[in-house]
């Protein structure tokens, strides 16, 4: 389709373009849309991080009872080793009496009878201190005793600390001593 102006020359439109104006226009414009979209992009993430932010920071307070619930079990079990530690100790070091009992046993005279017989602590970790308490008929009887629990591998320094008449019982009460090894 052809356009025919029939106006006069004076009231004719004149269109002319200036192209280097029209580049530098769009030009402006395309670099303000362009900060326009980074600047709504840069807003947008910012709330987005902060949001992030928050929702992290109660994720944080959450997960910090928990790991003070995890250090606590963790202590807990540290001393819970300590102590199974310490039990297996003691059962690997602990001392069955009941053979140096029946040695004892065996090894008393027929006029003895024992009153008491006492395990004491010198050092703290085991017994090591035996103490017995008996009566005897005669003294050659409370000799043989002594020289019994001196030949048995459990004692050293065995002492006959103390030996005295007791009427009541028409005997002599005896008391030795002994280290154990």
């Amino acid at each position: 389709m052809y356009k025919v102006n029939i106006l006069p020359l004076e009231l004719h439109r004149n269109i002319n373009v200036d192209v280097k104006k029209l580049i530098k226009i769009m030009t402006v414009f395309i670099i303000t849309a362009i900060l326009l979209a980074a600047y709504g992009t840069f807003i947008i993430s910012f709330y987005s991080t902060g949001k992030e932010i928050a929702e992290a920071e109660k994720e944080l307070v959450r997960l910090q009872d928990i790991v003070k619930k995890v250090e606590e079990i963790r202590k807990q079990r540290q001393n819970n080793e300590l102590s199974v530690q310490n039990f297996k100790d003691l059962i690997d070091n602990r001392k069955t009496w009941s053979y140096m009992l029946e040695e004892l046993n065996s090894s008393l005279p027929a006029d003895i009878w024992l009153e008491s017989i006492d395990l004491s602590f010198v050092s703290p970790q085991t017994p090591n201190f035996l103490t017995v308490e008996g009566y005897s008929r005669t003294v050659p009887s409370v000799g043989i005793l002594v020289n019994s629990l001196g030949r048995m591998p459990y004692f050293n320094k065995i002492v006959l600390s103390e030996i005295r008449k007791d009427e009541r019982h028409a005997a002599l009460k005896f008391k030795i001593t002994a280290t154990i090894r």
